[in-house]
């Protein structure tokens, strides 16, 4: 009995570290939905033959499942770690954030402000795996295309590389299979972008509490 018994035991503790260094090491992709809460900002718009705007305490929505809608798109390559870790990775992330400013806070002939078709938020991350938790920071660059009326006048279109931004994150991992997982997530980012408008430029602080939902691929 103890001659079956001990291989077996063997053999199942082998399968169990394989699959456990399957699932920590290699190429992931993941797509995300969600949203995000974000704090109220003072925005300066500086016009180039009129007197600044500034608002003061503006409110912004996220409305994550109004088309366009809030998503992640992010992708990486995970190492084993000798360490304390499982692993870690180096990432490349894009948060498609929205922002949309209150109506009730907008004055001075500022009829809309929105940046709607992306607050973009595009990373480069470092991320650390421990027994399915996963903590990440990151540091890129803001890339916005506003929707802006001031006088009657609108911008609306084009991006731009506006700003840089920050993020730290923490998510939790659910095996689903050996190639698909699920992750539950949650970031803090904090923005800073100085966009082009017709006549001036605007600058617009962000800062946002988000919860997102990824699901993942393995190769």
């Amino acid at each position: 009995m103890k001659k079956i018994l001990i291989p077996t035991i063997l053999a199942a503790s082998f399968t169990q570290a394989a699959s456990a260094s399957q699932f920590n090491e290699g190429w992931e992709f993941s797509l995300g939905l969600g949203g995000a809460y974000s704090a109220s900002e003072d925005i300066t718009i500086k016009r180039d033959n009129a007197s600044d705007i500034e608002l003061g305490d503006v409110e912004f929505e996220n409305k994550p499942f109004q088309a366009p809608l809030y998503y992640t798109i992010r992708g990486g390559k995970w190492s084993l770690n000798d360490g304390w870790a499982d692993s870690t990775a180096f990432e490349m992330e894009l948060i498609h954030h929205k922002i949309y400013a209150k109506g009730s806070d907008l004055s001075q002939g500022v009829s809309k402000f929105e940046v709607t078709d992306g607050y973009n938020l595009l990373y480069v991350n470092y991320a650390v795996k421990k027994d399915h938790w996963i903590a990440r920071a990151g540091i890129g660059a803001a890339i916005p295309h506003p929707d802006v009326i001031i006088d009657g006048e609108r911008t609306h279109g084009g991006y731009q590389l506006a700003g840089i931004t920050g993020q730290l994150s923490l998510e939790r991992e659910f095996e689903l299979n050996e190639t698909f997982a699920l992750g539950i997530e949650s970031k803090v980012t904090y923005s800073y972008a100085d966009i082009d408008i017709d006549g001036g430029s605007v600058e617009v602080p962000n800062t946002a509490i988000h919860l997102v939902a990824n699901l993942k691929y393995r190769l």
